[in-house]
């Protein structure tokens, strides 16, 4: 076996076991570098702090792609995930809603907190709640 592939396997031994690249790491990385750009317009103090703050993103994501303990790594990219999921729905209802902001209405449940979406048509209706079977009247 050759030089590089004797590296290869030494590399490859190393990283064996570490938690390596995930969402998390990437989201702190791209921070630590734009936060490096943003510093560049700053003078003084602030370049300071901003760099420094850049440079512990960094240094977190470093300590998680060396990380031996891939369960906790795994648990808070897991967390992260779902905070990014939440935000994405919230903006995907939104989205949704203007969509259908001509044809449809949407109410809440009084009872179950439930998000209803009713055809628009005037007047006052009864409506039934699919979630708990509640009637409530509403006025479109």
């Amino acid at each position: 076996m050759n030089f590089l592939g004797r590296m290869m396997q030494k590399i490859s031994a190393f990283f064996y076991g570490r938690n390596g690249y995930d969402r998390l790491f990437r989201l702190c990385v791209w921070s630590a570098f734009a936060l490096q750009i943003i510093a560049l317009f700053f003078r003084g103090t602030a370049y300071a702090v901003i760099s420094l703050l850049a440079y512990a993103l960094l240094l977190y994501a470093v300590f998680r792609f060396m990380s031996r303990n891939v369960a906790k790594r795994r648990e808070e990219d897991l967390k992260y995930t779902e905070f990014v999921s939440g935000i994405k729905s919230r903006f995907a209802d939104v989205r949704n809603r203007s969509a259908d902001r001509k044809v449809h209405v949407y109410r809440t449940c009084p009872g179950c907190g439930a998000k209803l979406r009713l055809p628009r048509k005037k007047g006052k209706h009864t409506v039934r709640c699919p979630k708990c079977g509640k009637n409530f009247d509403t006025k479109i």
